[in-house]
């Protein structure tokens, strides 16, 4: 028996930073995991634009195996998302350390 295995992908790219090829990498990340011999248990889920609030919400309502940032950082480590009006809005790794602590049990991998 296979077990399933949930990938989600955040993206954010505020406007007040430099534009990112976000668009890309997914294009990419999809095509190698549909030509991957275990494309049948690999499940890609993303979600766009994502703003602080939404970890929490997106990490407990589809509890993935596995999580990928993909967007900016800051040179003091923090994890750059945006806000409702689409500027940066940054989450710090103390932040980020408390959220994955509390979700430790299904998710393996964190990608930044």
């Amino acid at each position: 028996m296979n077990t399933e295995i949930k990938i989600l992908f955040f993206a954010s790219n505020p406007e007040d930073v430099t534009p990112l090829n976000l668009d890309e990498e997914i294009r990419s990340i999809t095509t190698k995991l549909r030509t991957s011999e275990y494309r049948d248990v690999l499940d890609l889920i993303s979600r766009w634009a994502v703003r602080p609030d939404d970890l929490l919400q997106e990490l407990n309502t589809h509890k993935p195996t596995i999580v990928h940032f993909s967007g900016h950082g800051s040179k003091t480590g923090e994890l750059v998302l945006m806000n409702d009006l689409r500027q940066v809005q940054t989450v710090s790794q103390a932040s980020l350390r408390a959220l994955f602590s509390t979700l430790k049990d299904n998710i393996r991998l964190v990608v930044l």
